[in-house]
């Protein structure tokens, strides 16, 4: 984690995008230590994050990035951008996005397409839209969602019509 520190120390002022493809990080430990670092350096201000990471990652590292780090940049409201294209995700991962999607934030961008999400993982997309309740301290980072990619997905027009239906039941 010293290292990370260190890299993060020299330029923590300048750093806007967080970027996983251009570190040389070789296992999941040294991800989320790095991403851990990042996430809770308070002078670090990022504003994108393109986590399509060097190596595979297990559905355990995903879960603690989308429901345990990622909350932490999103709740500062300095991640607007996120990008987890071509990153091999699949259904079960699409339910930690949806856990992503309901917090407070000011989310404006999120890349998801090059992956395996299919129709499941788009009813659970679909799902954060339709659970959120439209009351004053709602989400802000659906609200702020502007750009949605999930091409690439294997999504049919089942998935489309649960995407439809969520999309739909937020804005009526």
């Amino acid at each position: 984690m010293e290292t990370f520190s260190g890299t993060l120390t020299e330029s923590s002022s300048s750093m806007t995008s967080l970027n996983l493809k251009s570190f040389d990080l070789s296992c999941e430990q040294d991800i989320l230590q790095y991403v851990a670092a990042v996430c809770e350096d308070e002078d670090t201000e990022i504003s994108s994050a393109v986590l399509t990471p060097p190596i595979s990652l297990s559905l355990n590292t995903y879960e603690v990035l989308l429901t345990q780090l990622l909350p932490k940049c999103l709740l500062r409201g300095k991640l607007v951008r996120l990008s987890l294209a071509n990153s091999n995700l699949n259904a079960k991962v699409a339910a930690f996005v949806s856990h992503l999607l309901s917090l407070p934030g000011k989310l404006t961008s999120l890349d998801l397409s090059g992956n395996c999400l299919g129709d499941l993982g788009a009813a659970c997309i679909a799902s954060a839209f339709k659970e959120l309740p439209l009351q004053e301290g709602a989400s802000l980072n659906l609200i702020s969602l502007s750009t949605l990619n999930l091409s690439a997905n294997s999504i049919t027009d089942t998935g489309a019509v649960a995407l439809t239906r969520g999309i739909s039941a937020f804005i009526d």
